[in-house]
């Protein structure tokens, strides 16, 4: 089966079995999108069980290097690279066994391996690789953001994005944007913001998993049966403490919360810069000034940075030099065309009481995800405060 896979202007000229096709379609849907064959593809990917034929493996033991550092333990994996003749080149993914042949002077790259499912984990880890540092040479940018679209009767769909490091809010922001407000997902994690040559700026949702904490998924009774059953028989404040976290479908999600999701938008109104700190004031400001948001930027940057999923393949490639022009001119014209905000949080009136027992058990929602009381580690009787303080006498 021959095919086209699109992520915004990227093609890939695509050759797989039709049970390969389908399950990359699970994995890349909706952001990547099928398309015809095209001879002018960025690159042909074809993906199979067997080698090509005539191939013969490397000698030596090749070079080491990192294909994926991510905390998922079936993504995490080292890899082997040999050079080639002709500019060619082998990788080996050691987790999975999968082999990937390139062939930069016929723009043409062979993955295959006889076990269906490392494929498909390596194939969609490939096609992702590729388009991210594709868009890098395009003078695109990904950032370390999810986000929502707005859409008002008689107004083009307007995203508003929500930038900042991992454990700053970013999941927990998104999720009560969808509970209470009229707008549907972007993307949960990751988003990929490019120009035209007017200066016009457009964003694009990236395939990524839905990583939540228990204690997120405990304030939203849509997701309530993620939380898994042993972890039920904590507190509300157990579930948060712990820092646990499940991964979910990014279009279930969605779906729970009655919509689908929206892949990109032409239009950005607002970026928002959170961060999480219950110790200082919290509020929402305008971010001070262009430079302090261009810094922003390149803190949450991902792309070829991404400490997790580096650009392992090198395929695609683009200087340092290159990348920052990118950031500092997407920022430039981001700062001066739509509104910047940073937003310091800290946990609301609502999620604290859920904290303080017998509140917790008396919870609307709240209360139909935890055990029976009487299964409840809590105090047979009331905490003083000179108890709470470690201050009670002794004896």
């Amino acid at each position: 089966m021959q095919s086209g896979l699109r992520y915004n202007d990227i093609l890939i000229d695509l050759e797989v079995e039709p049970p390969m096709a389908a399950a990359l379609a699970d994995a890349l849907d909706p952001f990547f999108e099928w398309a015809e064959p095209s001879g002018d593809a960025d690159v042909s990917l074809s993906v199979s069980a067997a080698p090509p034929a005539g191939w013969t493996s490397p000698s030596g033991d090749g070079e080491a290097i990192v294909v994926d550092a991510s905390l998922y333990p079936h993504l995490r994996s080292d890899g082997r690279r040999w050079p080639l003749p002709g500019g060619a080149y082998l990788i080996r993914i050691e987790a999975t066994g999968s082999l990937a042949l390139f062939n930069r002077p016929e723009r043409r790259i062979a993955l295959w391996n006889p076990q269906f499912a490392p494929c498909v984990l390596d194939a969609a880890r490939l096609i992702k690789g590729l388009a991210t540092a594709r868009l890098e040479q395009r003078g695109a940018v990904q950032l370390h953001c999810s986000g929502v679209i707005v859409e008002t009767a008689g107004t083009p769909p307007t995203a508003v994005l929500l930038m900042g490091d991992s454990r700053q809010g970013k999941t927990t922001i998104l999720l009560e944007l969808l509970k209470a407000f009229r707008v549907r997902q972007l993307s949960c994690d990751t988003v990929v913001i490019g120009a035209d040559g007017s200066g016009a700026l457009d964003v694009r949702g990236w395939p990524s998993p839905f990583s939540a904490s228990h204690g997120t998924l405990a304030d939203h009774p849509q997701l309530h049966d993620f939380v898994p059953t042993e972890r039920r028989n904590l507190t509300y404040d157990g579930l948060w403490r712990d820092g646990h976290k499940a991964v979910l479908d990014a279009r279930t999600v969605a779906q729970r919360f009655g919509g689908e999701i929206v892949c990109a938008a032409d239009r950005i109104a607002t970026f928002i810069i959170l961060r999480f700190a219950p110790d200082q004031p919290t509020g929402v400001w305008p971010v001070r000034s262009e430079r302090a948001f261009a810094a922003a930027m390149h803190s949450y940057y991902l792309g070829s940075r991404d400490p997790i999923y580096p650009n392992w393949h090198g395929y695609f490639t683009s200087s340092d030099m290159e990348i920052d022009r990118n950031i500092s001119r997407i920022a430039a014209l981001a700062f001066s065309r739509c509104q910047a905000l940073e937003m310091v949080w800290a946990p609301g009136p609502e999620s604290l009481l859920k904290r303080v027992w017998p509140l917790g058990e008396a919870h609307a929602t709240l209360s139909t995800l935890m055990p029976s009381p009487e299964t409840l580690a809590r105090p047979d009787t009331p905490v003083t405060n000179l108890e709470a303080r470690g201050e009670a006498p002794v004896g």
